[in-house]
């Protein structure tokens, strides 16, 4: 009986020591994971500083991110992130969810942006073919503060990729937008405007969107697609009237 506890025991600590050994890989591979993409996607007018720390032991790896500071070399543009939390399992790191924590400070200039949500969740799935990556980015009760001042409410926003086939061609994903009570605070039309238009990628080409973003790897891999679909609904924003001014205000904003 005692050889028997023995062996028991044995095989009890093999099991124990070669998880943890598993375990400290996959908590290794995750934060090498996050080094890379930002070194790799971080534009080198930039700074970052941010730290990392890893439990979920035995069956999950949750890195959390903490204290992330990009600051451009002339100090004109500041973003701060609390806290980034990226979870997946310890048997399938193909899966993530990231979990951020607001607010989120952006400083431009003179300007500061908070952008803040009661829920701010993204999935992401990764494909043998990065450029057919799927993800899902989920907010609710979103806030925009400029300078102090309420500009924008969203009460649930969803933004997602998702591949129109099989095949393995960085083409055939598309993406879906939908917002659902947006409000800008200093118009006063009634929010009973309602309306979904589809777009494709040549249309966007239409706007001269900044280099950083056209080159960047990162963006170029899980934001490939050929066409997508935006819904909103309940809404005081004219589409026609002031849809088109908000978007060249956002691209001088941050461009220029």
């Amino acid at each position: 009986m005692k050889f028997l506890h023995g062996i028991v025991l044995v095989l009890f600590s093999f099991l124990l020591i070669l998880t943890s050994i598993i375990w400290f890989f996959a908590a290794r591979s995750q934060e090498k994971y996050i080094e890379d993409l930002i070194s790799k996607n971080l534009n080198p007018k930039f700074k970052i500083t941010y730290s990392l720390k890893t439990t979920g032991y035995p069956n999950r790896v949750d890195t959390n991110i903490k204290g992330i500071k990009l600051i451009s070399k002339d100090d004109s543009k500041l973003i701060h992130i609390r806290n980034i939390l990226l979870m997946s399992l310890i048997y399938s790191q193909k899966k993530y969810v990231l979990a951020i924590e607001t607010p989120i400070n952006i400083k431009i200039g003179t300007n500061l942006i908070e952008f803040s949500a009661q829920k701010l969740i993204t999935s992401i799935s990764k494909k043998k073919n990065e450029y057919l990556n799927v993800f899902t980015v989920h907010g609710q009760q979103i806030s925009l503060i400029f300078n102090k001042n309420l500009l924008l409410e969203v009460e649930d926003f969803i933004f997602a990729n998702r591949s129109k086939s099989s095949s393995f061609q960085s083409n055939k994903n598309e993406i879906f937008i939908k917002l659902n009570k947006p409000i800008v605070d200093d118009l006063h039309n009634d929010k009973n405007e309602r309306y979904s238009f589809n777009f494709n990628l040549d249309q966007l080409k239409e706007f001269q969107l900044s280099n950083q973003l056209v080159r960047n790897e990162f963006l170029k891999k899980n934001l490939s697609f050929s066409d997508g679909r935006i819904e909103v609904e309940e809404t005081n924003i004219n589409s026609t009237e002031h849809l088109s001014k908000f978007l060249k205000y956002i691209d001088e904003l941050f461009i220029n």
